[in-house]
Order: structure tokens, then C-alpha cells, then sequence
């Protein structure tokens, strides 16, 4: 039995649906049902669901743009909370935004009133709670770099975290380790020309050009740091067929990226059942024929962490959250 009716529940969240497919709300486009769902349209609505499911004890998941995620096919047996709370304050160069926006909507929302220094989130597919969870970001830059706060739920109190309290590193946050739901976030951005800040737009759109059309929840691992992560580089040049030079130019910021490891060890365009290696980016899974389940997608991982564990003697870590599992 579900530890609240859904008579219940209804009455304390207006709204609150039941068994609803989850795959229709994932990039993906794969994952079973959620038990119970619920729109948040604004900080209050989602405050009061997340209290609700303290309360009465449910798994909570809050979902925004599903870009970033792997659902289970069993699906989330407790509330997922979709978050709709897309609320903007521009004061001069600071801005202060609802954890549901997306950030290529931000982006180009600031890019109207000469507000720059995101324009590395160019076409990352996140919405801003995920970005700050997650530090995502590109080109050697993340989003963490612009907090200059976030409003989180921390053990049912709101909370508000500096820059320095949220702990960012890479495609992390002390949100990691120290579980909370961000509500919002406060940036400081730079002032510019909103031509110059869409010219850099579209400049990264165009080296960004290989991002594959299927569905998919992004990269799907975390690029090697080498200042972190013990490398034998004699071991790699001779596993990857690459020189020297060509090893210190693919590292040269520091990391060593997956999909190029991946394309160097043949494994683009390798599928299990429905999923796929893409043939135009090694680090990304994508449901190639609509028909993908999440088991295969989770084989496909085991694969590609067994051959770079073997060839390479490096652990990879998954940059996708895992849900329902």
C-alpha cells in the first residue's frame, strides 16, 4: 500500500495525478510511470509538494526539462514533482531566477538586456535548478561560476546558500552530498552588447553542430580529469593508437574526453536493442529507433565502463542522474 491514499493526497495537492507515463517528459523519451505527479507552477506550489512528501514519507523527484536523466522502465514509486517555476528579476547586472527556467531561455532573455557571461550554456538543454546541481556547463566554464546565491529546501527549511557554501566543482555541488531541492538562484552577470552576446550564440551553435537529433539525455559521462584521476599515459596512447602530440592536444584543458576515447576504440554506432552508441557523438546514448528501454540503455553503459576499465585502468562516472533505480 502506498504510504498516503490518493484521495489524500489530491486533497493536500490539488491537481496531483496518478500513474503517469514518465517517457513523455524525458529527453530520452524512455521511463515507466511515476506513481504520483505534479505540476509546481510557481516557489510555493513546489515548497508545498516537497513538505507534502517530507511528511507523509514519499520518494520525491523533482523533474525539470528530463534532459539530463535516465528513468527506470519500473518507473518512480513516489511524487515527481514537475517543476514549472520560471520566475525572473533583473536588477542591474543581477538576476534572479526560478529553478524550472531553461537556461538557453535565461540566456536569451539577459541577452535582451545586455546581460552576458552565459553564453557557454549555448544549447545545454537544462533547466536552471538542474544546472546548479549538476554544475553544468561547457568550454572549460560551469554555471556554479555565476551563482552568487541559491535558495534551496534543506531539511524542510529554506535555506540560503553563497557561492562558496554550494561547493561547486566539477559537474558537482554540495547539493551531492548534502541533499536539497533548489528553488532559485541568484547570478551576477556582465553587462554587453546584445549583439556581440548572440554572435558568440551563434558561433557556438556552429561548433556544437554534432550534437545528434535523437532522443538522448546528453553526454552520458563525465570527461577524465587528469588532475584528479590517475592516468598512465603510456597505456593510453598505446590503447588508443594516438601520439603524444595528439594526446597533449585533446588534453589540453585539463580533461580527457570521453567521446574521444569512445570514437578511438570504435565503439560509435554500437547498439543493444534499442539503444545506440550515436554515430555522430561517442558519449551520447540515443534512443535510435523510438523503441529503447531504459535496460538497454543501462547495457550499453556496462559496456562502454567495462572496455574503458579494462584498456585504459580508469573508473568512468555517469553524468545522467538515474531515477527510479
Amino acid at each position: 500500500m502506498p504510504p498516503i491514499p490518493f484521495q489524500q493526497l489530491e486533497k493536500l495537492l490539488p491537481g496531483v495525478q496518478e500513474n503517469v507515463p514518465l517517457k513523455g517528459y524525458t529527453s530520452f523519451k524512455i521511463g515507466g510511470p511515476a506513481r504520483y505527479f505534479f505540476d509546481a507552477r510557481d516557489e510555493a506550489a513546489l515548497v508545498a509538494a516537497l513538505k507534502v512528501a517530507e511528511e507523509y514519507k514519499l520518494p520525491v523527484f523533482v523533474l525539470g526539462n528530463g534532459s539530463n536523466i535516465l528513468v527506470s522502465d519500473r518507473g518512480f514509486d513516489g511524487l515527481v514533482i514537475h517543476n514549472g517555476n520560471r520566475s525572473i528579476k533583473i536588477d542591474g547586472e543581477t538576476v534572479t531566477v526560478g529553478s524550472g527556467m531553461l537556461t538557453m531561455a535565461l540566456l536569451l532573455e539577459c541577452a535582451k538586456h545586455g546581460l552576458g557571461g552565459m553564453e557557454f550554456m549555448t544549447k545545454i538543454p537544462a533547466t536552471v535548478g538542474a544546472a546548479v546541481y549538476g554544475n553544468a556547463g561547457a568550454w572549460g566554464h560551469g554555471f556554479g561560476e555565476l551563482c552568487r546565491e541559491v535558495r534551496c529546501l534543506q531539511n524542510g527549511k529554506v535555506e540560503n546558500l553563497s557561492a562558496s557554501e554550494m561547493q561547486f566543482t566539477y559537474r558537482g555541488s554540495v547539493l551531492h552530498t548534502h541533499p536539497g531541492t533548489v528553488l532559485s538562484a541568484t547570478l551576477s552577470l556582465q553587462r554587453r552588447e546584445p549583439a556581440a552576446i548572440m554572435a558568440e550564440v551563434k558561433e557556438i551553435l556552429s561548433k556544437r553542430g554534432r550534437v545528434p537529433h535523437e532522443p538522448s539525455a546528453g553526454c552520458v559521462f563525465r570527461n577524465i580529469e587528469l588532475g584528479s584521476t590517475p592516468v598512465e599515459v603510456p597505456r593510453i596512447l598505446s590503447a588508443l593508437d594516438i601520439t603524444k602530440d595528439e594526446y597533449e592536444h585533446t588534453t589540453r584543458f585539463g580533461k580527457l574526453p570521453i567521446g574521444f576515447v569512445l570514437e578511438k576504440f570504435g565503439l560509435r554506432g554500437t547498439k543493444i536493442g534499442g539503444a545506440q552508441i550515436s554515430p555522430l557523438h561517442a558519449n551520447i546514448i540515443v534512443n535510435a529507433e523510438g523503441r529503447a528501454t531504459a535496460d538497454d540503455v543501462m547495457q550499453l553503459i556496462a559496456l562502454v565502463k567495462t572496455r574503458v576499465r579494462n584498456q585504459l585502468g580508469i573508473q568512468l562516472h555517469e553524468e545522467i542522474q538515474f531515477v527510479g533505480y
